[in-house]
């Protein structure tokens, strides 16, 4: 399980231990929204830095950050089987974006 926070963190959860497994301090801002990818390999989160990022859970580490946005990313979801996901922003816009380019398109 995943958790995103006002703290600017994303907290990887061992939901049967009932611990924390890893935390990612990435953001400078708020974590509004994440989302997992469908091989569950990755997250991609949303935060009030405008931007977002994808955090590789195996490597514990962010392997992209995606800007374009010019307000706050507010929400972020995957697209089923795929490699796109699409967020949505305080500045009234929807990206969609490619996680192999990085490239908004």
């Amino acid at each position: 399980m995943a958790t995103s926070s006002g703290d600017s963190t994303v907290v990887i959860w061992d939901f049967v231990q009932l611990s924390n497994i890893m935390t990612f301090k990435d953001h400078v801002k708020p974590v509004w929204s994440i989302s997992y990818h469908y091989t569950s390999n990755f997250i991609v989160t949303g935060s009030m830095d405008m931007s977002s990022r994808l955090l590789d859970i195996k490597l514990g580490r962010s392997v992209q950050t995606f800007r374009g946005h010019v307000d706050s990313v507010t929400n972020v979801n995957f697209f089923p089987s795929s490699n796109t996901f699409a967020s949505a922003s305080a500045d009234k816009t929807l990206s969609l974006w490619d996680i192999r380019s990085g490239l908004c398109t």
